[in-house]
């Protein structure tokens, strides 16, 4: 579940050292607040709202914890305490003409600042590179950046493969 990560270069090109947030690898310590903040912020989505909760949170849970197995996971953390998360994503980049993102989430406070992007280059590779990128849980607020770069198509049947 953990990847190389190079949080000089990511952090120096997107500019997050410039207010204290740095990314690195998850650890094992990271996977409960990953799981819990995925499972509540894709509770209430177009494609899971009308799911009742005793079927929802294991199910989901089950979903979450098998990306988390096979997919590469990038932390933002809070540099001057490495355990405060701000933000994460879930995803892959498996080949040269597609790559796989399952899941990015930054904390409300720190969004707008690239964090989500920066995350996203991580682990899928970069929204402007030409390579599509299928997303495998769309959200309300992922579709707003879907209709910035047209190289993100939704397709959660990947997560069948």
């Amino acid at each position: 579940m953990s990847i190389e990560v190079d949080p000089a270069l990511i952090t120096e090109a997107t500019g997050l050292a410039s207010f204290g947030v740095e990314l690195r690898a998850a650890n094992d310590t990271d996977i409960e607040f990953i799981v819990n903040s995925w499972l509540k912020s894709y509770r209430w989505n177009l494609h899971v709202k009308e799911i009742r909760d005793d079927d929802y949170y294991p199910g989901q849970r089950e979903v979450i914890l098998e990306c988390l197995r096979v997919s590469r996971v990038a932390v933002a953390c809070l540099e001057a305490s490495p355990s405060v998360i701000v933000g994460w994503a879930c995803g892959d980049s498996p080949d040269v003409d597609a790559s796989q993102l399952d899941f990015v989430y930054v904390k409300r406070e720190f969004r707008k600042y690239g964090i989500a992007r920066a995350l996203v280059v991580e682990v899928a590779g970069c929204p402007d590179d030409g390579v599509s990128t299928f997303v495998t849980h769309m959200t309300k607020s992922f579709r707003h950046w879907t209709e910035k770069h047209n190289c993100y198509r939704y397709n959660p049947y990947l997560l069948m493969r």
